[in-house]
């Protein structure tokens, strides 16, 4: 009786973590909008490399053709002089889906530095073409 109970609550709590998960592997929409993009999900691993457009903005490259923009919380001060920056994901997850699954962490000579994240965003293919090259990853 007791299990029975353990296993349908265990099933009430996953499955809102289930949906998440399913909405997180969804490709974008059709339309080059922003706001039909869809939400979009990365691995942490796979982001090649980084520019800082300021200290409060972060474009990520990931794979060949995609570049994400990071805002930051507040101005993350050693961004802009990094030669190298990590995305560490929250709660045991792999994937990075919105701002508040992951923090940017930037070395600096006292120690990482952890940069909340407040948006997290793919480019449009229109604002990848406007991009300048001193912006590009």
């Amino acid at each position: 009786m007791i299990r029975r109970r353990f296993r349908r609550a265990a099933l009430v709590t996953l499955a809102p973590l289930a949906a998440a998960v399913a909405g997180c592997a969804a490709g974008p929409t059709e339309g080059p909008t922003t706001a039909s993009y869809g939400r979009q999900c990365i691995f942490a691993r796979n982001i090649d490399s980084f520019r800082a457009v300021d200290s409060d903005t972060v474009n990520l490259r990931v794979g060949v053709n995609d570049i994400y923009q990071v805002k930051l919380f507040s101005p993350c001060t050693q961004v802009r002089y990094a030669e190298r920056v990590a995305l560490q994901t929250r709660g045991g997850s792999s994937t990075v889906c919105s701002a508040l699954d992951a923090d940017l962490i930037v070395p600096s000579p006292t120690g990482p530095e952890r940069c909340a994240l407040t948006s997290f965003r793919k480019l449009t293919p229109t604002e990848l073409a406007a991009l300048p090259p001193r912006e590009r990853p």
